[in-house]
């Protein structure tokens, strides 16, 4: 057996040599197809490259026949689109200072509007500060507040009596500087009454008499004595000012009644210098200060702060009533003057801002001339120069494709070389294969005879070891059978053992009970009967005890129901006594009637009609409620409401006034919004038609606005609703929202663009707006950006005219190789960030090498 399976491992590791050599040559072979098929796929290669070399010089013959004259003609357009470009340049800059000059004369009308505003706005404050001052004080001048109750009543009973003529207070007219000082030198006597005859005074003295009105004090002219009473020397003292009779205004013929009052009162400034007079000159008249302190001619001395009396500001109430009513008036003609100044500003603001509009628009009209001349400009130099360029490069170019075409000519001749030599090494590589394999076959039926040797070796001697393990097995079994016998055996022995013992036992036990058990049977008998007796005493307790606990139950639910009782009917008498007391203390408060009182002096009249009594008792309370409390200020409350009613009127008419005057600014701002959004509406209809065939390469397109409602009711121009009709080439007419998404993109980008260049603005930012786009508008779409575009740093262009400067966020190169500069963020590293910038005309002045400048002060973690 060893033998046969030694041969069998020494046939299989021969086999195994023999074929690695077989895998080995394979895979040489496998390698060797390969390249042969790279070298089958050169050739292929460098004969398409050949051909095309071809084709390209023969176009390039072709295209260099015609290249003289149409670079002439390029040349002759460039200059006469320059010469235009110039023109248009130079009458925009006349534009543009026009429109400075009539922008700065309306900001300053309009500032100058604004002004008179702010002013007419303060003066309508002031005017109702001193129309309400002024009704305060005519309301109080009307009720006579302040004045003697006996002065009221004669004065408004004049009628009765020719001869008043009035109150001194009201006969003259003190000048502001002195009000204080007349009014502390008169004092009450401002109230006296001035009256013709003495007949006149005393007929008021007997109505007051009569009629219980109280006092007054009468100056009739026919007997009052006048004159001065200062010495005249004391005027020229330091620090008088005048005799208080000179320093106010007043009729002639009142001349003695206001010189009796204040003929003997000297006005000084202060009342140090009142004190000097007096030590100096032992002054015997009555000095006023113009704080309004006394001196009495016994030299007493008066003074302090003012606080008001019943007749203290009469006077300057009276004088402060003239002064409003000045104010007034003047207030009125500056308020007249201030507007007509201001409807005037407002109205030149307004022709101004027209002017503006118009000359706006004259420049955004000039402004696209300017570009559209600009875009010629560009187009033909973009021409030039690609002629140029192309008629230069003819010479090189065609050199370069002799020299590629030679250079095909070697790598061809060398690829024939390598095929030739891989064809021949595959050849050798079969043959080698072929007889490696006739020797496997051999070495693999050697192989197959010792295996099936083996094999049968293997069978006899697995049949052989499993009849020896099935008699191992047997013996094992009959070997555990007796063991367990045995066991069972002995387990029997003992357990008969203790059977017996136990039965000895029992029968012990047996003998020793039938002993006793004749002694306590009799005892047991007795225990009986006594438990009998026991237990019947028991169970006649037991009856007693249920029948008392269930009387004592009874009586205790009995108790309980007594107790709410008694709860009860207290809660009611002190309910009760609250009522009572509530009763007393109402009809204390309501009647002034003590009840308790009352009802011990009561005595019960005879046929009193009850029902009667309290309903006419309701209809009296209710009567009462009716009319609710007496409202002793109601008087003074309805002359104040009616003050406040003629205030809020006066204000809803001015509000009503202003609110007509902005109904009227805002029709006329209206008119001119629709006639801007009109204009406005048009060069954007006319822009987006025109950008709209450009980015498309034909087409049209149109703006159009609603011009009904869903009811079928005109809409207003500036509440119409906008709809884009696009008919892109070769398509039928459709809204916007039916077309595909890069037609919508570049219908919204020909909209946007329409009103940028209605109204362009020097810096404009787009995000992503060609991310809809496809490669080849992408290209259409930047080359109509680039005529918007002015020079980087530089307000305007190399060609010298005005335009826009764009930051586009973007992620399609076409468009970043359009950019004057590149910004972003790179990663040198992972994790860590550094901006950069890329400006290209730096790139060109370096000779066309990348060198992007670092910008901020380091890198930082992203």
């Amino acid at each position: 057996m060893k033998t046969r399976r030694d041969e069998l491992d020494q046939v299989l590791a021969d086999v195994d040599a023999v074929l690695r050599e077989v895998e080995d040559a394979k895979a040489k072979r496998l390698e060797c197809l390969r390249e042969l098929s790279r070298v089958e796929a050169e050739q292929g290669r460098l004969e398409g490259s050949r051909h095309a070399t071809n084709e390209r010089r023969k176009r390039l013959e072709d295209r260099s026949g015609g290249q003289t004259g149409q670079l002439l003609e390029v040349r002759q357009a460039e200059t006469a689109a320059r010469a235009q470009l110039d023109g248009l340049i130079s009458g925009t800059a006349d534009a543009h200072t026009a429109l400075d000059e009539f922008i700065r004369a309306r900001e300053t009308a309009l500032a100058e509007g604004t002004s008179l505003d702010n002013q007419l706005h303060d003066i309508r404050h002031q005017e109702a500060r001193a129309e309400t001052g002024l009704r305060l004080l005519q309301e109080q001048e009307r009720r006579a507040e302040g004045v003697f109750k006996g002065v009221r009543d004669v004065l408004t009973q004049m009628d009765r009596f020719p001869g008043i003529i009035g109150m001194v207070a009201d006969l003259c007219r003190v000048p502001d500087g002195y009000v204080v000082a007349i009014e502390t030198a008169l004092g009450g006597q401002a109230q006296n009454i001035v009256t013709e005859t003495q007949e006149a005074a005393r007929d008021a003295i007997a109505f007051l008499k009569r009629e219980r009105r109280g006092r007054a004090t009468f100056l009739p002219l026919d007997d009052i004595q006048g004159g001065e009473r200062v010495n005249g020397d004391l005027l020229r003292e330091p620090g008088v000012v005048g005799i208080a009779s000179r320093l106010i205004d007043f009729d002639k013929k009142y001349q003695n009644a206001i010189e009796f009052l204040l003929g003997n009162v000297l006005v000084v400034e202060t009342l140090d210098h009142g004190i000097a007079i007096r030590r100096s000159r032992r002054a015997s008249c009555r000095m006023v200060t113009l704080e309004g302190d006394v001196i009495a001619p016994g030299g007493a001395m008066t003074g302090g702060r003012q606080q008001g009396s019943e007749a203290g500001g009469i006077v300057s109430r009276k004088n402060e009533i003239a002064k409003l009513s000045e104010t007034l008036k003047d207030l009125a003609g500056k308020k007249t003057s201030i507007g007509v100044t201001r409807d005037e500003a407002k109205k030149q603001g307004f022709d101004l801002s027209m002017r503006v509009e118009e000359q706006r628009r004259a420049i955004q009209a000039a402004d696209r001339a300017v570009g559209e001349a600009k875009a010629q400009l560009m187009k033909a130099e973009r021409d030039r120069l690609h002629l140029e360029e192309a008629t230069s490069s003819f010479g090189a170019e065609l050199e370069e494709i002799a020299a590629d075409l030679g250079r095909i000519e070697s790598e061809s001749r060398e690829l024939s070389g390598q095929h030739d030599w891989f064809t021949a090494l595959n050849t050798k590589l079969g043959g080698s294969i072929d007889l490696l394999q006739a020797k496997l076959e051999s070495k693999a039926a050697h192989r197959n005879r010792v295996q099936e040797d083996v094999n049968n070796l293997r069978v006899s001697l697995a049949t052989t070891q499993e009849r020896q393990e099935a008699a191992r097995n047997h013996l094992g079994h009959l070997v555990r059978s007796l063991q367990e016998l045995e066991d069972t055996r002995a387990d029997l022995g003992r357990r008969i053992q203790g059977h017996d013992a136990k039965r000895a036992e029992l029968r012990q036990a047996l003998s020793e009970n039938t002993q006793a058990h004749g002694v306590e049977a009799g005892t047991v008998e007795t225990a009986a009967r006594e438990l009998d007796a026991l237990i019947k005493e028991r169970d006649q307790l037991r009856n007693g005890l249920e029948e008392t606990r269930q009387e004592a139950r009874a009586l205790a639910s009995k108790q309980r129901a007594l107790e709410q009782e008694r709860g009860q009917v207290e809660l009611k008498a002190n309910e009760a006594t609250v009522r009572l007391e509530g009763i007393c203390a109402r009809i204390m408060e309501e009647f002034q009637l003590d009840l308790g009182e009352a009802f011990a002096n009561y005595q019960r009249p005879e046929d009193l009609d009850w029902p009667a009594l309290r309903q006419k008792l309701a209809d009296t309370e209710k009567a009462l409620q009716a009319i609710g409390p007496v409202n002793l200020a109601a008087i003074d409350e309805l002359d104040e409401v009616k003050a406040r009613e003629e205030f809020l009127d006066k204000q809803f008419t001015d509000l009503s006034t202003a609110a007509q005057k902005l109904t009227e600014i805002i029709e006329q701002i209206n008119q001119v919004s629709r006639k801007l959004f009109e204009t406005t509406y048009k060069d954007v209809r006319t822009n987006f038609q025109a950008l709209f065939r450009k980015l498309f390469g034909g087409g049209k397109a149109d703006l159009e606005l609603e011009k009904k409602d869903e009811l079928g009711n005109p809409v207003d121009i500036l509440e119409a609703g906008l709809e884009i009709v696009a008919q892109p080439p070769g398509k039928n007419p459709k809204i916007i929202t039916q077309l595909s998404g890069g037609e919508k993109a570049l219908t919204a980008i020909a909209l946007l663009f329409a009103v940028y260049q209605t109204k362009p603005s020097p810096f404009c930012i787009l995000d992503e707006v060609d991310a809809p786009l496809d490669e080849a508008n992408v290209d259409v779409y930047n080359s109509m950006l680039r005529e918007f575009v002015r020079a980087p740093g530089g307000d305007t262009n190399k060609n010298g005219v005005k335009g826009s400067q764009f930051i586009v966020i973007t992620h399609k190169k076409r468009t970043m190789q359009r950019a004057d500069a590149i910004y972003g963020i790179t990663q040198n590293e992972p994790g860590v960030s550094t901006k950069i910038s890329v400006k290209f005309e730096q790139v060109e002045e370096v000779g066309g090498e990348l060198t992007p400048t670092v910008r901020g002060a380091g890198p930082y973690s992203a």
